[in-house]
C-alpha cells in the first residue's frame, strides 16, 4: 500500500490515493500502527482535499514511519 500511494500521488491519482490510504490507515489501526495510520489519515485528507503541496512532506513522513515499522516487527 506504501509504494502504490507513492505511485498514485506521482501520477497525481488523487482518488486512488485516497483509497490506499484509507486502506492502510484502517490496516495500521488494527494492528496498533498508530503512527503510521496518522499520516496515512493526514494523506487520506490531503488527497481529498487536492493539497498536492503537502505531498512530499507527507509520503516522506510515511516512508520514514513504515520503516520504523518494519524494523519494530523484524525484532519480534
Amino acid at each position: 500500500m506504501v509504494n502504490g500511494i507513492s505511485t498514485a500521488l506521482a501520477n497525481t491519482d488523487l482518488e486512488q490515493a485516497f483509497r490506499l490510504a484509507h486502506s492502510l490507515k484502517s490496516s495500521s489501526l488494527a494492528i496498533g500502527a498508530y503512527a503510521l495510520a496518522d499520516i496515512a489519515k493526514q494523506i487520506e485528507y490531503a488527497a481529498k482535499r487536492q493539497q498536492i503541496m503537502q505531498f512530499d512532506s507527507l509520503l516522506n513522513n510515511l516512508h520514514e514511519q513504515y520503516q520504523q515499522l518494519i524494523g519494530k516487527l523484524a525484532v519480534l
